[in-house]
């Protein structure tokens, strides 16, 4: 049995809610993004995914 001594994580955040825009505004489409690069990682890297889908954009 072999171990692999490098973790891959990745946390992938898609920020799509900006307190200073109307919803009608908000980006909807970086949700997605967001989702594609995560199934990528996943995919193509071996990574170990964690999502934040829709976060709200705040300091």
């Amino acid at each position: 049995m072999s171990t692999n001594p490098l973790n891959r994580d990745a946390l992938v955040v898609g920020i799509c809610q900006y307190g200073d825009l109307p919803m009608s505004a908000q980006l909807d489409t970086l949700a997605k993004q967001a989702e594609q690069l995560a199934q990528l990682l996943e995919t193509q890297g071996g990574f170990k995914v964690t999502r934040l889908p829709c976060a709200p954009a705040s300091v």
